[in-house]
């Protein structure tokens, strides 16, 4: 009983002074808030972040639909240079249109203004 008695009298044991209750409260308060305002930054803006990655998604969106745009056309091309190669009706067509060149004794008809 003695020694408990001593040791709760000890002025050494005594309540934390005011810069280490400053301290301490700085660490378990402060610290974890700024560790997680830290991760909640790297996902959202970081390389990897999701608003980077939305950027890219859409970019590659955009590069998807010009290649699919591109494939279109040129399956359009190739379908008229095959048109142009086998059908000889097709290419004195085309060269009516495009350059007035018909057979002798073909009519041309040239319109101006919109067909409606």
């Amino acid at each position: 009983m003695s020694m408990q008695a001593s040791s709760l009298n000890n002025p050494r044991v005594a309540a934390p002074s005011g810069t280490i209750l400053v301290a301490r409260r700085l660490v378990w308060n402060v610290l974890p808030a700024l560790m997680v305002l830290g991760a909640v930054k790297m996902t959202l803006l970081g390389d990897q972040g999701m608003f980077n990655r939305h950027q890219v998604k859409r970019r590659l969106h955009a590069t998807e639909m010009k290649v699919e745009q591109a494939r279109v056309e040129n399956a359009e091309i190739s379908a008229r240079i095959r048109h142009l190669r086998m059908d000889q009706q097709f290419v004195k067509r085309v060269a009516a249109e495009r350059l007035l060149v018909a057979e002798p004794g073909a009519t041309l008809y040239r319109f101006s203004g919109p067909i409606r």
